[in-house]
Order: structure tokens, then sequence, then C-alpha cells
């Protein structure tokens, strides 16, 4: 059983089996899904893009935080007790979305439901808590700026949003996240965890009966909070297009990015310009086949499409040695170049297709997937249903769908252009 607390008033029952649809008397929206474990989840509507001005990191840090602590358990009482039951608790955060989940055998959902509230409603957010995540998540993010490629995406990232929430890392931006307090935690999940904001979701072999029961428990007496807001709008066109080299010590490869803004997840053209990402990237993509196996420019090859509510980004990459990185970027721009004018095969176009689909199978296969899945779409007002449709969206995308979107999007004067190359030694440093 699926469920989860909606905010837009009617609420369905919806059986996998027989697809019907009944309203119950609270805001509740459930799907069956029958199997010997359940998982509980807790989204916000939050995530990197609500975060205030000035406190990147702040979400993943509440979230992270929120397991280590509460007004009764200690963060070592709650690992013991629910891995005692066979069980596991753990968060997550992203651009758009967080939530924390619990993960247990049916027959202790009863025995594991009070741990879990006290985690979601009554978080200790001590000082040596706080300050010990975000100790990890620092080493996290050092880590993460250690891999060349993962540090030129974050730059990337930052030329084409600017001010917006989306230039940063995930894990947050180092100096803003050192800045980070108990009381920043404390203030922002108590606001994101306002009953408009909150959606609540069962995996599992539940009744609708019950999992209403369980919403009541753990969120009916939640008060309206002041829910955050994006204090910027992400940029329709990259805040810093051209160029921008950036240089590292000890560097073999080169790496070469080129991104653009791209149009809101779930509109038309996102899905479209996801389907050409499959045509693009991957071992038998256009771009690995021009790049590496024809060219031999760089042993990594490929694009990313990444969806985002308020605006997406797409781009395309290579790691060829520094003296073909212009080759490369030159390669790039006339693969995107060719889908703005020439519709793709047939063929291409029915293999992305299945591989998108397959991706989400693949995905979906275990109960907390599921839940963050349907509960995110439902929080972020795309409704949980989006995820059952997914094959009948993607298969509605035609190749003039693609080139019309790519069209829009694969501007030269609109890319963001992304060069690491090694750092030069001074001559004196050579004699």
């Amino acid at each position: 059983m699926m469920a989860a607390v909606t905010r837009s008033g009617p609420v369905l029952t919806i059986s996998k089996a027989e697809r019907r649809s009944v309203r119950l008397a609270h805001r509740l929206t459930a799907m069956e899904a029958p199997n010997s474990s359940e998982t509980m989840l807790t989204v916000v509507e939050g995530g990197t893009r609500l975060e205030p001005a000035g406190q990147s990191g702040l979400s993943i840090l509440a979230f992270r935080t929120l397991l280590k602590g509460t007004k009764s358990y200690r963060a070592e009482d709650i690992v013991n007790l629910i891995e005692g039951m066979g069980g596991s608790v753990d968060c997550f955060s992203s651009f758009d979305a967080a939530g924390a989940y619990v993960n247990v055998l049916a027959d202790h959902l009863d025995d594991v439901v009070p741990i879990y509230r006290e985690i979601i409603r009554e978080p200790k957010f001590s000082h040596k808590q706080v300050e010990k995540e975000k100790s990890k998540l620092l080493e996290e993010l050092a880590k993460r700026h250690d891999n060349p490629i993962l540090y030129s995406i974050d730059n990337l990232f930052g030329r084409v949003f600017g001010d917006h929430p989306y230039s940063h890392p995930f894990l947050g931006d180092e100096s803003q996240l050192r800045a980070l307090t108990e009381n920043d935690c404390a203030a922002w999940y108590k606001n994101a965890l306002a009953p408009e904001n909150v959606v609540a979701v069962f995996v599992g072999d539940i009744s609708a009966g019950r999992a209403v029961e369980l919403a009541e428990n753990l969120f009916g007496d939640l008060e309206s909070g002041s829910v955050p807001t994006v204090g910027i709008e992400a940029p329709v066109i990259p805040a810093s297009p051209g160029v921008h080299e950036l240089t590292r010590t000890n560097l073999k490869q080169a790496v070469g990015l080129v991104g653009f803004t791209a149009p809101p997840m779930m509109s038309d053209d996102a899905i479209s310009l996801e389907v050409l990402n499959g045509i693009l990237t991957g071992l038998g993509g256009r771009l690995f086949v021009e790049l590496r196996d024809k060219r031999s420019l760089g042993y990594m090859a490929g694009s990313s499409m990444v969806p985002l509510k308020e605006r997406s980004i797409f781009f395309a990459y290579s790691n060829p040695g520094p003296e073909s990185l212009g080759e490369a970027i030159d390669v790039i721009m006339e693969e995107l170049g060719r889908v703005t004018k020439d519709a793709v095969g047939d063929e291409e176009l029915t293999r992305s297709k299945e591989w998108l689909m397959g991706s989400q199978i693949m995905k979906l296969q275990r109960n907390f997937s599921q839940a963050i899945a349907y509960g995110t779409y439902e929080a972020l007002g795309f409704g949980y249903a989006v995820v059952d449709r997914t094959p009948d969206i993607v298969q509605r995308v035609t190749a003039e769908r693609i080139v019309k979107a790519a069209a829009d999007v694969f501007s030269r004067d609109k890319a963001v252009f992304i060069k690491l190359l090694p750092e030069m030694e001074p001559e004196n440093a050579r004699s």
C-alpha cells in the first residue's frame, strides 16, 4: 500500500490491480502494492531550491541531523531499535524535495511508528550532532571536488543558474555550509513541515483505513507554518553564458562541458529532451560514438538531462587530452546542431524510449524507491500518478517534438562552456 497526504483536497484510494478510486474522509492518497514489508516516508517540497539565500546545504544538513536524536531517543537508540526489527532508517535530499523514511517488516509496523513519529515531529538538532553531520558533508564535498568531472559539473551549474539555489551542489556551498547552525536547521525544518507542504507515503501490505489512521497519528495535529519559498526565479537563459576556463594541478585529462538551461520538468519539451538524451549518451549514443569510438576524444563522453521543477539543465561532456579539448567541444556542438535540424531515426527513438522505461522499472524495485518517486511527484504538484503514466508520456514523444525542443535550447549564444585544463608550471620550475 502506498499513501500520500495531499494538498489538493480530493482523496483517492487506488488499487493497482483493479484501478478503482474511492473518496476517503481525510486528505489522503493511497495506492496498493502488497508485500511483506512496509516503508513510511515523509516528503517535503524543499531541497536545495527552497533554501534561504546564504544557507546552501541547509536542507540536507537538517534531514541528516533529523535521524541523530529526538526528545526520547539518542542517535544510537534509533539505529539499534529499528535495525533490531530488521529494518532501516535513512533520509534523502535533492534539488527540489527532501524526506526521511523507515523500512521495516510488516509485523513490526506498530512498534516502529512511535519512533518514526518522534524522528519526524520532535528532532533534537543538538549542536554536537549538527556539527558532526556538517563535518561529514564538508568531507563529502571535498571528495566530490577532488573528482575533476564532478568539480566541472558543479562549476557548470554555478554559471548556468547564477544566484538561484540550483547553482550550488545539493551537498551545499562550502563557505555557506560551514556557517550553518542548529538554530538554522530547526527553524527551516519547522517551516518545511507545514501540513500544506507534507506528503506522507506508505508502501507495503497496509489497508487504506490503516494508512489514514497512521497519517492522522503522524501529522493530524500539525499547525500551518511559513512554508519556505523561492526568493529568486531560475534563469531562462544561463546567467553566465560563454567560455569559462578552469585549471588544476596534476591533471592528466582535460574536461569539457557544454551546458544549457532547459524547460521545467514534466513539460513536453523537457520530456522530449530526456528522450533525446538517451539517443546522445550511452555506449551506443551519438556523442559516445563520435567522440570516443571514431575520434578517441576521451574515455568518457555523453550527455545528461537533469529535470528540475523550475528550470532544467542539459549538458554534454568529454574528457580528452588537453591538446584535443577544443576539437571535442566542436564535435559536441556539431552533434547538438544536427538534432536541431534533422529528425532522429525510428530505431534510435525506439531504443531511447525503451531505455528510459527500463531504467524506471529498475529504479522502482524497492519499496523506498517507490515511496520517494511517488512522494516527490506528489509534493511537487505533479501528482503521484505521473510515475505510473511515464511509459505513456515517453511514448508520445515524436522525432518532430525532439527537433523543436532541441532547436529552442541548443544555441551557441546560450551555451556555457566549461574547460578544465592542467595548470601550467612556471618556467623556472621546469628548468
